[in-house]
């Protein structure tokens, strides 16, 4: 239970605590260099200056991580509220400490540094007592909405799995309880997280620190989702997985990393569990028919397979993870057997995302990545209809990433969602900017992953960010391609109905090249459609291309959806998106993607020419941009 200004604190067993306490390891500064980031991600998450990892010693709190306090240590234990954050069983929220009797009277709540606002998540050891606290703190009173304590919580969690795995906890009594939330429900196996936090384990603790690391692709699940609905594929999913529980080495941990994949973890050391003892047993067992729902099935699998040491480059779980899973990417689809094995070896480009994968944690945790800002033209005006934001990455040692780059990267090591949210705060706090400079703003778009959209919380995430912004969600748009929306099918519907009502718009990008249907469109509350450029780029000498995008036009207008012809480069193209009925264009014949002040100039100069007819750039007198 989630509790806010609450005055009821509970017993604590100082003795069994204190135990706890003494029996873990803390003093090591590669634990303060594994939680530090996580406090500088949640001072810019929640948009607080101080966040903080802290330790309830007997006589003293010690600051484990600190972000933006000048002391680095700590303070006495009377001093801390952390203290009595403790004392409760999950978390302690005080909006305003001026008005709480506990601390209206505290030496820092009426002096320096005159803190009005606390929120801090309970930290537990293995045994379950309480060591300290994650919190949050501000020096003006601030409301913390029961989205953002989750949040919290989560950040409290992921610190309790970093302090286990640095002491190098093994299985048994010292073990932690597992929680719901770290498991799938449909398979039972340990999710993202849970696989991260055991394979940098693995590393580690080791000898050796030798892991093989097993990427398991199914082939056909997102068509079975489209065909037969979730439900059967997740049944299919659990057959695979029982299939192969158990009949693998009992050291392997076997876990589910996203909706078509699955992981398994073995360490090298152990008789049978060499990379290719089971590589070769893998491909025994996937080989069988798999009995599901009445029948029988072959699975088709590509199998990306990676071994990481301690003492090499491919030492972290991270790196490691995003190695195998570019390895398994690459053979997709190529069905020559039913099984494929591929090994990292196998590409020699792949040592380079060890160090990206670094580069990208810390250029989203410092808002690195930031938004780019393409313009939407409405081809009958000639106007700006609304923007694209398109994330930008510019690295002071590697210049210019590639979206093509990091984006897959940051699915694959599960950091989309972190990139993703902190896309829309920055996308959101400029159209904000935009309108207090009253400047004519349009609607800008973001596009939202598969692991985004898939995420009970989203809704609320971005309804947080509007209240934090102030933005108005009609000037919001989300783009998503039609394989997310018939990969997530409940969870997207329900995510996207709860955000139209706030008035936040949906666009389906790349249409034409996925799964969807014009009758599954009916179902969803999508208002544009975004047609790939795969169709618009040689509509002009291919008449089967202009077949295409004129019958996509065609329909959607029966269904009074808006269209948006993707990557027009070539003034030609414009009469024929014209003659089909397209609403609006997107490429390089107007702009390129821009930053945030040259898109602000944008505007300014289109409200300048108002009187003039507001012509942003016109086909006929405007110089193209050469693509990049």
């Amino acid at each position: 239970m989630l509790e806010c200004d609450s005055v009821s604190e509970g017993a604590v067993d100082e003795t069994a605590r204190l135990q706890e306490l003494d029996a873990l390891e803390f003093d090591d500064p590669a634990l303060r260099r594994q939680l530090e980031p996580l406090t500088h991600l949640a001072a810019d998450l929640f948009n607080v200056p101080i966040a903080l990892v802290t330790l309830i010693e007997p006589d003293y709190q010690r600051f484990l991580a600190n972000h933006g306090l000048e002391d680095r240590h700590g303070t006495t234990r009377d001093e801390a509220f952390c203290n009595h954050t403790i004392r409760h069983e999950e978390m302690m929220v005080v909006h305003d400490l001026r008005a709480d009797a506990r601390f209206r009277d505290h030496p820092f709540v009426v002096g320096d540094p005159y803190f009005r606002f606390y929120a801090g998540a309970v930290l537990r050891g293995p045994h379950g007592h309480p060591l300290g606290a994650f919190c949050l703190k501000d020096y003006a009173p601030r409301r913390f909405d029961a989205y953002r304590q989750r949040q919290l919580l989560r950040f409290a969690r992921v610190a309790e799995t970093q302090i286990l795995a640095h002491n190098r906890m093994g299985a048994g009594a010292g073990q932690p309880a597992e929680r719901p939330a770290d498991r799938d429900p449909t398979t039972g196996l340990p999710l993202r997280q849970g696989l991260l936090d055991r394979l940098g384990a693995l590393l580690r603790g080791s000898a050796s620190g030798a892991v093989a690391l097993f990427d398991l692709h199914l082939e056909g699940v997102a068509q079975l989702r489209v065909g037969e609905g979730s439900g059967r594929a997740e049944a299919f999913l659990r057959a695979v997985v029982e299939h192969l529980r158990g009949q693998l080495p009992r050291q392997v941990t076997l876990g589910r990393w996203d909706d078509d994949d699955l992981m398994i973890l073995s360490p090298e050391g152990v008789p049978g569990c060499s990379a290719e003892e089971l590589s070769e047993q893998l491909v025994y067992l996937l080989r069988q028919r798999i009995s599901w729902d009445g029948g029988s099935h072959v699975p088709q699998v590509a199998i990306g397979i990676c071994r990481g040491g301690r003492d090499d480059e491919r030492g972290n779980a991270e790196g490691l993870v995003a190695l195998a899973r570019y390895a398994t990417r690459s053979h997709r689809g190529q069905r020559r057997a039913n099984v494929r094995l591929v090994p990292c070896a196998n590409h020699p480009d792949l040592a380079r995302d060890v160090d990206l994968a670094h580069r990208l944690e810390d250029a989203i945790i410092q808002g690195a990545i930031v938004p780019h800002y393409q313009p939407r033209i409405d081809l009958e005006s000639g106007r700006i209809a609304g923007f694209e934001a398109l994330a930008r990455w510019h690295d002071p040692e590697l210049g210019t990433v590639s979206p093509g780059r990091f984006i897959p990267l940051a699915e694959d090591t599960g950091r989309i969602s972190a990139l993703g949210a902190s896309m829309l705060r920055q996308v959101c706090n400029t159209v904000q900017q935009w309108r207090r400079q009253g400047l004519p703003v349009v609607p800008v778009a973001v596009n939202v992953a598969g692991d985004e959209l898939g995420d009970p919380y989203l809704g609320e995430q971005i309804e947080a960010i509007l209240r934090e912004t102030g933005l108005p969600g009609s000037l919001l748009e989300l783009e998503v391609t039609e394989r997310v929306l018939v990969e997530h099918t409940e969870q997207s519907m329900a995510t996207m109905k709860r955000l139209t009502a706030h008035g936040v718009h949906f666009a389906i990008d790349d249409f034409g090249t996925g799964y969807s249907s014009f009758a599954y469109l009916r179902r969803l509350p999508v208002r544009q459609l975004k047609i790939d450029r795969s169709f618009t780029r040689n509509m002009v000498t291919d008449p089967k291309d202009a077949s295409i995008v004129e019958a996509i036009a065609a329909m959607a207008r029966a269904m009074e959806l808006t269209t948006v012809a993707e990557g027009i480069e070539r003034e030609d193209q414009v009469p024929y998106l014209r003659e089909f009925g397209v609403d609006q264009g997107q490429g390089f014949l107007w702009a390129a993607p821009m930053p945030r002040d040259d898109a602000a100039r944008l505007l300014r100069d289109q409200e300048r020419t108002a009187g003039q007819g507001g012509k942003m750039a016109s086909p006929t007198g405007f110089e193209p941009v050469s693509p990049p």
